[in-house]
């Protein structure tokens, strides 16, 4: 299982490299497409997917909202499924296929959710105009 987010590290290079990983290795792959809430408009800058997965939105000084806190749900369940038995799937959300042409689109609302195609240009649009966010 890996992802990747809207403005990772030089993002285009990212999503590639991971695309390409995960259809080799059969791997569960998500694109987390929310930018951090916030006045530094970075996107979803590298590990900001992580406050999510770890369910720690709370502890951050950004102004999260109830629907972060879907998503976050949302993420921990996959998560936690996965761990488990080696499929994220559950009853209650989308299914998560292994890596192909697409990834588990992570985005909001929760309700959103789904299997989807990678926003290509909006990676190489952060990677030349946001640069390598801090």
């Amino acid at each position: 299982m890996l992802g990747y987010t809207n403005n990772d590290m030089y993002a285009i290079i990212m999503g590639h490299i991971s695309h390409k990983y995960a259809k080799t290795n059969h791997a569960y792959l998500y694109y987390f497409d929310i930018d951090a809430p916030g006045n530094d408009h970075n996107g979803a800058f590298h590990s900001s997917d992580l406050r999510y997965v770890f369910g720690t939105l709370n502890a951050s000084h950004r102004p999260y909202d109830a629907e972060d806190t879907k998503v976050s749900e949302a993420m921990i369940s996959y998560i936690v499924a996965f761990a488990k038995t080696g499929d994220p799937n559950t009853d209650h959300l989308p299914t998560w296929k292994p890596a192909g042409r697409h990834a588990l689109h992570i985005k909001k609302p929760a309700s959103a959710i789904a299997m989807g195609p990678t926003n290509w240009f909006k990676l190489l649009h952060n990677t030349l105009t946001k640069g390598d966010p801090k």
